[in-house]
C-alpha cells in the first residue's frame, strides 16, 4: 500500500514537472518570436520613414508631385503610421501636400 502511494506521488510530481517544462519552453520560444517580430517591425518602420523622407525632399525640391507619386507616398505613410511610426513623416506628408503642385501622370 505504501509503495502504491509513493509511486502515485512520484508519478504526479514527475508529470507536473514535465508539463511545467513544456509550458516554459513554449513561453520562451513565443517570447523570442515576439521580440523578433518587434525588431522586424521597427526595421520596416525605419525603411518606410527613410523612403518617405527621401521622396518628400525630392518632391519639395522639385515643387511638384504626380498623382501616382502622391498615391505611392500615401500608401507608404499609411503602413508607416499603422506600424507605430512617429509624427515626423506626417509633417513631411502635410508639407508635400501643401507646398507641391499636384500634376496628372
Amino acid at each position: 500500500m505504501i509503495t502504491t502511494i509513493f509511486v502515485a506521488v512520484i508519478s504526479s510530481t514527475a508529470l507536473s514537472q514535465l508539463i511545467t517544462f513544456f509550458v516554459q519552453r513554449y513561453d520562451n520560444k513565443k517570447n523570442k518570436e515576439d521580440a523578433r517580430i518587434e525588431d522586424l517591425t521597427k526595421g520596416q518602420v525605419a525603411l518606410l520613414h527613410n523612403s518617405i523622407f527621401k521622396s518628400s525632399v525630392e518632391y519639395l525640391n522639385r515643387g511638384e508631385i504626380t498623382t501616382h507619386e502622391l498615391d505611392n507616398l500615401n500608401i507608404m505613410y499609411e503602413s508607416y503610421s499603422n506600424m507605430g511610426g512617429n509624427g515626423t513623416a506626417k509633417l513631411l506628408m502635410d508639407k508635400v501636400k501643401s507646398k507641391c503642385k499636384i500634376v496628372e501622370d
